[in-house]
């Protein structure tokens, strides 16, 4: 009876893997209820849409990510709760989102901010997974963004 259990746990396993898809980001809603807290840390909910291409849910679970602007170490970024990813669906997903600031942080954001483009980077790993199978993905996502253009959220 244990063989035959073991053995179906390792088929479940093969199979649940065998036919994963990455999550599609479709678009960037926005961010909202931005607060400081305690002086070195941020808060706030980042709005977006992903869809997910797999006949099952994905949870992505609580992780956290440093933080580098213009190749400077800004702080950590934490990912406070779990994300569910619904099957075969576009998902409105609003994350809530900590950053800790490095010593210095916000003297090098006051220099970014009137620059027409900042590259931004993230690096980390974080941990996803269905049902009870879960994997540990490494992150190393760069973008260049508008300093000038994160003045339409009305932080």
């Amino acid at each position: 009876m244990k063989k035959l259990a073991f053995l179906f746990l390792i088929t479940s396993v093969l199979i649940s893997c065998k036919g994963f898809k990455d999550p599609v980001f479709v678009s960037f809603d926005g961010v909202d209820s931005f607060r400081w807290e305690q002086g070195k840390k941020v808060s706030f909910n980042i709005k977006s849409t992903f869809e997910n291409p797999n006949g099952y849910a994905l949870k992505i679970k609580p992780c956290s990510l440093d933080v580098f602007v213009e190749k400077r170490k800004l702080g950590v970024l934490c990912l406070e709760k779990k994300i569910k990813l619904k099957a075969k669906k576009e998902n409105n997903l609003t994350a809530p989102i900590s950053v800790k600031l490095s010593g210095g942080a916000m003297f090098a954001l006051m220099k970014y901010a009137k620059r027409d483009s900042v590259s931004v980077r993230l690096e980390g790993e974080i941990k996803g997974g269905v049902f009870i199978f879960s994997k540990k993905a490494p992150i190393k996502i760069e973008k260049t963004i508008s300093p000038k253009s994160l003045r339409e959220f009305n932080f």
